[in-house]
């Protein structure tokens, strides 16, 4: 907040989530904000320490690795095998290897 002052945020608009390192070991902060400061992060980039960061949306969607449908997982999933890519009743694996 103090090197980002030109924002005017408010420390009661923004919750911390969690901090996660992508596959290029790159850290990525995880925020909660309300709609007002997430329109004053997206048209700004935000100083954080040294870096000058990228402010993006984050949604994260559940798919199940079973019947690929949406919203839960495959431990709990009580749909029929779905190849992901053509729908077909195998296992993504089985797709692959049909395939070369």
């Amino acid at each position: 907040m103090k090197q980002n002052k030109e924002l005017c945020i408010e420390k009661e608009n923004i919750t911390p989530r969690y901090v996660f390192k992508d596959k290029r070991k790159a850290n990525n902060l995880f925020i909660e904000v309300n709609s007002t400061t997430r329109m004053k992060f997206l048209e700004e980039k935000m100083k954080l320490g040294w870096n000058m960061c990228n402010v993006d949306d984050y949604i994260k969607i559940n798919r199940c690795y079973k019947c690929s449908k949406f919203n839960h997982r495959a431990q709990d999933c009580k749909g029929e095998l779905a190849c992901p890519i053509c729908a077909e009743n195998h296992s993504l694996r089985e797709y692959k290897a049909s395939n070369e």
